[in-house]
């Protein structure tokens, strides 16, 4: 998936997932939040401004896919 194509569909779901905090409130706000912090995280990585917090969020999900065998050990799931 090209960049182009990543960083729309992150846009894209950081929007749902605010509109779903104001659309549903309490019921659903922290499934939204974690949403949110993850796209933001991706977001970060893709622009390459990541802080320490967003890089060990990514890199545990990374870690993850790799230990699944869903992507290669020397590959990250965004590249």
């Amino acid at each position: 998936m090209p960049n182009e194509t990543l960083n729309a569909f992150v846009e894209e779901q950081l929007n749902l997932a605010a509109q779903r905090i104001v659309d549903k409130g309490d019921n659903s706000d922290e499934i939204a939040a974690g949403k949110i912090d993850f796209f933001i995280a991706l977001r970060s990585a893709l622009s390459g401004d990541l802080d320490k917090r967003e890089l060990g969020l990514l890199g545990a999900i990374n870690d993850t896919l790799q230990h699944l065998q869903l992507i290669e050990g020397k590959k990250t799931f965004y590249s």
